[in-house]
């Protein structure tokens, strides 16, 4: 049986979730909010909206040092005092939970920390292989005139973005390559990416 996995996000450390990786997957995420956190992002709404059966937000009602830190091993506490057997994630850059992670595996209860929400590994699986990834980027690159790259730095950024990060400095030189030997991008002496008109 598949266990169901919490993710919990102190929303002031991190910013950046992509509420598209937890779709068909057995997923809960808590968004936890700053007293002072007023706003949220537009698109962030309108995912919240479409995705209630996955996605809690809450937002502390104290402030001070450490108080997100405690909603969270609060609501963590609830969900193992209730029986529920699933694997914890706090997502925070805030190595404080370390200590929080460290008491709940001596209780036996699965807990990580991590710096970033695509981090996470139930929503990062492992990249498809090469020539998979080709066929993947090199039509988002010709589909997407108007945002693609135009520095070879933020080209292997934008790829390694693609497949959450994984891949290593040799999967990406090897996927440049590749996509100059098929024409699908050109790369100047000063590491400027071209599009060639007649690429295929």
């Amino acid at each position: 049986m598949a266990h169901t996995h919490y993710i919990y996000v102190d929303f002031e450390n991190v910013h950046e979730v992509n509420l598209d990786l937890i779709k068909n997957r057995p997923v809960h995420v808590t968004l936890v909010l700053g007293a002072h956190q007023k706003t949220l992002p537009t698109d962030l709404v309108i995912k919240l909206a479409s995705m209630i059966s996955q996605v809690t937000l809450t937002q502390a009602k104290v402030t001070g040092h450490n108080a997100l830190d405690l909603v969270i091993a609060y609501h963590i506490g609830r969900c193992c005092e209730s029986g529920i057997d699933g694997r914890f994630h706090i997502v925070s850059k805030d190595k404080d939970f370390d200590a929080l992670i460290k008491h709940l595996k001596t209780l036996n209860v699965y807990a990580a920390r991590h710096a970033e929400f695509a981090k996470v590994p139930i929503l990062n699986p492992a990249p498809p292989p090469h020539e998979e990834r080709m066929k993947l980027i090199t039509a988002r690159l010709l589909a997407n005139a108007k945002g693609r790259p135009l520095r070879l730095k933020t080209l292997r950024s934008h790829i390694n973005a693609q497949f959450g990060k994984q891949l290593t400095e040799s999967d990406l030189d090897a996927t440049v390559k590749d996509l100059i030997s098929k024409k699908v991008i050109e790369v100047t002496a000063k590491e400027q990416v071209v599009y060639p008109a007649n690429s295929p």
